[in-house]
């Protein structure tokens, strides 16, 4: 099986920084937020409705490693990651976007994932960026997963090898949810009425009303089969806004 979808456009980069420095980073650093939690306007606060934003096992993905966060070093959390993202194509993700600009070294991207894979043996005289790297991963236990990992992303991205993914250890909804954030005309199968409903179904309603209501641009000239007043009944609301994972960007 071939390296993923290797979609044609961007992600928009706040989602891929996340992930992918979480999988060839994680917790070397405490990273910036994502964004800022929205606050309803106090004029009109009667008029704001706010929607349930399930936090699912990888949420918290969305806005970086924070300290505390220990379960990202889990081998089997990092693989499953890792295969999902495989599976959304490593090579669509190095064209359209520069994970090395996060990271404390100056390296073009490939040369940086290189670098990791050749300093893993004999870390300890590594300049220091590496030997830290690999200590951190040793002291969490995870060095043989991480290692797994950067060396099949090199094999992809700079040995062109076509490696077969794991379907079992891929994370469906973390798929489909990557898949929303591409544009709708470069997604030959998309179908925004089956997305609206995975987000209801995921518990994820404000990101559900967000699509719906206009406020992701992806989904702005959508022609929706059902009417507005169908679908919000099935939304749950909530007293204070909970961030979402597809947040209103049309602001």
């Amino acid at each position: 099986m071939r390296d993923g979808k290797n979609y044609p456009v961007a992600v928009r980069a706040e989602l891929l920084f996340v992930l992918l420095v979480q999988v060839l980073v994680l917790g070397c650093q405490e990273l910036r937020p994502g964004g800022a939690t929205k606050e309803a306007d106090p004029k009109n606060a009667s008029s704001v409705s706010y929607y349930q934003e399930k936090q699912l096992s990888f949420s918290h993905l969305r806005n970086g490693y924070k300290p505390g966060m220990d379960w990202i070093k889990d081998s089997k959390v990092l693989f499953t990651v890792h295969e999902s993202l495989h599976n959304v194509g490593y090579l669509y993700l190095n064209e359209h976007f520069q994970l090395s600009s996060f990271v404390d070294i100056q390296k073009p991207q490939l040369e940086w994932i290189d670098s990791l894979v050749l300093t893993r043996e004999k870390h300890l005289e590594a300049p220091k960026y590496y030997r830290e790297f690999w200590q951190r991963r040793i002291a969490d236990g995870n060095d043989e997963v991480v290692f797994r990992i950067v060396e099949e992303v090199k094999e992809i991205l700079i040995d062109s090898a076509e490696l077969e993914f794991f379907p079992e250890m891929v994370n469906d909804t973390l798929v489909n949810l990557i898949g929303m954030e591409i544009p709708l005309e470069d997604r030959a199968a998309a179908d925004p009425d089956e997305d609206l409903q995975l987000l209801i179904d995921y518990g994820l309603h404000q990101s559900a009303h967000n699509i719906r209501t206009g406020q992701r641009a992806n989904y702005d000239k959508v022609k929706w089969k059902l009417p507005i007043d169908s679908i919000l009944p099935k939304l749950r609301k909530v007293d204070e806004y909970q961030p979402a994972w597809l947040e209103d960007d049309t602001k």
